[in-house]
Parts: C-alpha cells; structure tokens; sequence
C-alpha cells in the first residue's frame, strides 16, 4: 500500500513538474509515457541510493514496480541483494534512515533464489533485473526455474484474487476506486499478465486483443497512480482528488472522469478474468 515517497523536497517539485507536462496527453495521446516517467523516477531513486553508500557492490536485484518500468513514488522498493549480507543489512538501515524504505532480502541459496520464500516472491523473479550487467546471467538462470512452480503460483494467485474482492464495498469502490488493488486494477492486470506467461500455450492461437487493452489500460491506471502520488494521495482516487485531477487533464467535470476511469476498471476487469480463468483450460474445452 502507498505510504511515503522516496524524494526529497527538491526531487519532488521536479517531479511534480515532468508528470503534469504529460497531463495534456491523457488519456488519447499517453503512449508509453507513464513508463517513461517511471525510467526517470528510477534514474533519481538510484542516484540516491548511490549518495548513501556503493549501492551497486552489493550486487542489487530489482523486482516488482521497478523491474516492470512502473515505479511511482510511494511504490514500494522490492530488491534481491546477492552481496555480503551484513554489508545488504547496514545499507538498508542507512537508506532507512534517509526516508527510503526497501524491501530487501538475500537468497538462503545463491545457487537457487526460490529455497525458503513464497510463491508471489518466485514470481517476482520472472520480471527480476539485475542493475550490474554482470549479474544479468545469474538472474536469467533463476527466471529459468519460476516455471516449475507454476501450479503453485496460480493457487497463490487465485486465493490472493479471491480475498482481495471479498474485502470490497462494491459502492465505495465504484465511486472512489482503489487502482491498485481493486476490481481491474494494476493488481488484477499484472497478475493476469504473469499467468498468462506461465501459461502461454492456450493463448498462442487467440487473437491478441485481450493483451492490447490490458497494457492500454494499465498505462492509463499507472498515470492516475503517479499523479495521486505526486498529490499527496495513496491509490484510491477520492472524490477530492477527481476535482483537482480536472484541473490538468482533458475532462469537463468530474463525473466525465470517473466514466472513464470506472470504463477502462471494467475492460481490464473482465479481460483478466477471462485470461485467469482461460490460462488453465485444456484444448478440448
């Protein structure tokens, strides 16, 4: 969940700055922009990581947000270290106290980083990139074994699914949806993303549509994201932050907004279901 972002008060105005030149383009004209505000997020998050100490000596493993190219600022900061672990440990203290939280942790087995952790963390390490060029090999030989959890993986994924919409008010979170987390949200795209790729096979004759409007709306919901952050806000889009959102996209009010919005929440929705619930299916069905 969003708490706090990484920049300091200087970083932050800048990046106020580069995501409202992008406003105009929302949501026809946005390309991969999203994305490429998430590379320039990553580039101020190394360079301070860089100020703390020799980030990159301790071998670094990206993962989640800012392996995919979708961090924002209050993203939390998944990373894999493969150097010494009193050094990984006294650096992540050092970064702690400079605001910048991570989510770190070092493989009980160099040789094989799936020993001891859950499922979601071996998924993680299909998307894993190493950020030392020397490294990128050790990680590929580890996206190599995510594929033999692939049954585990998908109960994982289907429980997380299933305990995720329980928890949801259907009213409040058509009017103040949380992007992240709620029906159709980046969430729910990314996973439908990840089991696809575990389960490719019954998606190779099928037109390609389905993927086309989940990445088209993820770069949507991935804005909004970084906007809200940028504001102040977490992921859910409160109606406050839909009247000040008016202000800088190309939207009249803010019921104009939310049909979009809640239309491209339910395009995703529906195509992720159907991904999730098609990736398993055998020829004959």
């Amino acid at each position: 969940m969003a708490t706090r972002n990484f920049l300091n008060s200087e970083g932050l105005a800048q990046a106020k700055d580069k995501l409202m030149a992008l406003a105009p383009q929302f949501p026809k004209r946005l390309g991969s922009a999203s994305h490429e505000y998430s590379i320039w997020l990553q580039s101020v998050m190394l360079d301070r990581l860089n100020e703390i100490g020799d980030f990159l000596s301790l071998q670094p493993v990206v993962l989640g947000s800012w392996a995919r190219d979708e961090l924002c600022l209050k993203s939390d900061i998944d990373l894999l270290f493969l150097g010494e672990s009193e050094k990984v440990k006294d650096f992540v203290g050092k970064a702690f106290k400079e605001g910048i939280k991570l989510r770190a942790r070092t493989p009980q087995d160099l040789n094989d980083w799936t020993v001891g952790v859950e499922p979601f963390d071996i998924l993680a390490l299909s998307r894993a990139k190493a950020l030392r060029e020397q490294d990128a090999g050790r990680v590929e030989a580890q996206r190599m074994k995510v594929a033999a959890f692939k049954s585990t993986i998908y109960q994982a994924v289907k429980l997380e699914r299933e305990e995720r919409r329980s928890r949801q008010d259907s009213v409040s979170n058509y009017l103040e949806p949380n992007l992240k987390y709620g029906g159709g949200g980046l969430r729910d795209i990314d996973q439908a993303l990840a089991i696809a790729d575990l389960y490719p096979k019954p998606f190779e004759t099928h037109d390609p549509h389905a993927f086309e409007v989940l990445r088209e709306v993820k770069e949507q919901l991935l804005f909004l994201r970084q906007y809200l952050h940028v504001m102040g806000s977490g992921d859910i889009l409160s109606s406050a932050d839909q009247h000040e959102m008016i202000e800088n996209l190309e939207f009249k009010n803010s019921g104009q907004l939310m049909k979009h919005v809640q239309s491209q929440l339910e395009r995703a929705n529906f195509y992720a279901d159907w991904i999730f619930s098609f990736s398993r299916s055998s020829e004959r069905a």
